[in-house]
This record gives C-alpha cells, structure tokens and sequence, in this order.
C-alpha cells in the first residue's frame, strides 16, 4: 500500500471540485475512513493515505470527535476546495468552517469553526511550497516536487523552475491504470481511465466486516425468511388440495344436474 504523491493530488483536485457548490448531508465513519456525504456525491477521508470521490458504499460505524464536530454543519454548502502550497494538504471550505486535512507524515485533521479542532498534533506539519524546492539532483527534486514514481517520466522534462516544470506537466496529466497500482502520467503498459478517484477507492478497499451481533441478526433474518417460505409453501399446496376438491364437486354437481334435470328434487352428497 502506498501514500498518494504531490502529482497525484495535482491531478485529484481536478475531480475533487465537482464537489464545490454541493450541500454537505451527512458525515459518517467506518474503520479509519471518513464519510462526507453530499447531495449528488460523497468523499472519502483516510487520514494519511488517501482522498477520492467516493464509489464504495461502506457501512456506517462508531462515531468520533470528528463525526460530532464535522455534523454541526450539516446543511452548509461547500465553497471551495483546494491544494495548500500546491502540497499534500487539502483545504475545504464552507460557510461557515474550514477543514485542513494532512496526507503526509502522521497527518491530522483540523477543523476551524471558530475554535480550532485537532484530531492528531495541535501544531500542524508545514508544508513544502511547490515554488521553494531547488533543483540540486534531478532525481531528488523530482522526488520531492512530483513523487518518486515519476523520475524516469520526468527527468528530460524539468527545468528546475518548479513553476514552470508543473506547467508544462499539467497538460500530460491523467488517470491510468497500471495493473494493480495507479499514476497520472502516461507510461508503458498503462491504460487511461476515466476517473482517478475510481482507481484510488479499486486500490485502497477495504473488507467490510460485520461484527458478531451483526452477523447473528443477518442469521435469524435468513432464519425467519426460510421459514416464512416453508409455511408458504405449505399455504400453496393446501391451496392446490383445496382447489382440486372444489374443482371435483363442480364437476360432481354439474353431473347430478344433468342427470336430475326433468326430475322433481335432486339430491346430492358432497
């Protein structure tokens, strides 16, 4: 399993801003993944790995400080959603909250709704502007201004200009699948796809485990459904004995009618 890198988020934000203008309707949590539900699409928060449009439905879990504090604004509209520093730090804003959320070292989430909210560390990690990496190796500023993955991609193409490299960059960017893994940059034996966040959630999904009380009540439920068709079953074959007799009688009484038509009384035993 591996961190998303500077590029990949480049590129993720790109999708991430169908986001801006949604109304948030409810957060959620399950494991160590946070649900921010809007109306036409959810988000997935995997503090310090990952960040994607949502695809997966996973179920709802215990709640935490960050559930509670982020459901205050449910009903509020997402303004804006952006790279700080053009890093790995993703700011969002609301109306009337901002969320800071980290994807490298430990990371951290912090909400700012007039009093700060820290999930990790009250003092958060500090960026890398994009425009103060200096190209000493090749390799170690491609490292560390687009991700380790990228070097062979990359190292005819730079500059040294940070700026001028992502420029250039930019246009070439992409999601494409590599077998199991995933980049944002053309490369042999990788085909493009439509939906880098779809690649990212493919890659990072989790086995969604019921607990045991869960399970015993999925148990009885299938219990109780089997035995609903059993009695059902039973109900339909009594039917079909029922009909069969009630077919026969006609068929008797039709026939005792023709017999006794021009007589005076006509008896029968049913």
């Amino acid at each position: 399993m591996r961190p998303l890198y500077r590029l990949e988020f480049i590129y993720l934000i790109r999708e991430l801003k169908i986001l801006e203008g949604q109304i948030l309707d409810n957060v959620y949590k399950y494991k160590d993944i946070y649900r921010m539900k809007f109306r036409r699409h959810s988000l997935n928060i995997q503090v310090p790995i990952r960040l994607n449009i949502a695809y997966i439905q996973y179920p709802n879990d215990k709640h935490d400080q960050v559930v509670i504090k982020l459901r205050k604004h449910v009903g509020e509209k997402l303004l804006n959603i952006e790279l700080v520093d053009m890093d790995r730090l993703v700011k969002m804003v609301f109306e009337n909250m901002q969320i800071y959320i980290e994807f490298f070292g430990k990371g951290n989430i912090i909400i700012d709704d007039g009093e700060k909210f820290y999930t990790n560390y009250p003092n958060p990690a500090k960026t890398k502007p994009i425009d103060t990496i200096k190209l000493d190796d090749v390799e170690k500023y491609i490292s560390n201004l687009f991700g380790k993955p990228y070097i062979e991609d990359l190292k005819h193409i730079v500059t040294g200009n940070p700026i001028q490299d992502l420029d250039r960059i930019q246009p070439m960017l992409g999601p494409y699948s590599c077998g199991n893994d995933f980049r944002v940059l053309p490369s042999k034996n990788c085909i493009i796809q439509d939906s880098l966040s779809k690649l990212i959630e493919q890659y990072y999904e989790l086995k969604i485990e019921l607990t045991s009380d869960r399970y015993e009540k999925l148990i009885a439920s299938k219990t109780k459904l089997i035995a609903d068709i059993e009695q059902v079953e039973k109900q339909i074959e009594d039917y079909q004995t029922m009909a069969r007799l009630i077919i026969d009688n006609y068929e008797k009484v039709e026939d005792e009618i023709q017999k006794n038509k021009d007589k005076d009384k006509i008896f029968l035993d049913l």
